[in-house]
């Protein structure tokens, strides 16, 4: 990219990466002494959130970032993580 005197600039893409990060997503936990195993997060939200018999719910492992219970979505994913966490009847999800 060029400025006004033709200088050009140059970003790296982990600058790039870094940048859109903390722009783009979002933290989602789910605390597991919490959850009830109803399923609602997963038929919310089927992208991010999983129930698997006899388990409590997981994120799913491609957003998973620390565990099971962590993870970090982007932005097209925001309004249907924000929904599961909405619709948990004993308020099990939390995200930031």
């Amino acid at each position: 990219m060029r400025n006004g005197s033709d200088v050009l600039l140059r970003t790296s893409p982990s600058d790039y990466k870094n940048k859109m990060k903390v722009v783009m997503e979002m933290k989602v936990r789910i605390d597991q002494d919490v959850c009830i195993e109803c399923g609602l997060c997963a038929s919310t939200c089927p992208d991010v959130f999983v129930l698997n018999a006899g388990e409590k719910a997981s994120i799913v492992e491609c957003y998973q970032n620390g565990g099971s219970d962590i993870g970090e979505v982007g932005e097209p994913l925001r309004t249907c993580t924000e929904d599961a966490a909405g619709s948990c009847p004993v308020e099990a999800i939390s995200t930031r």
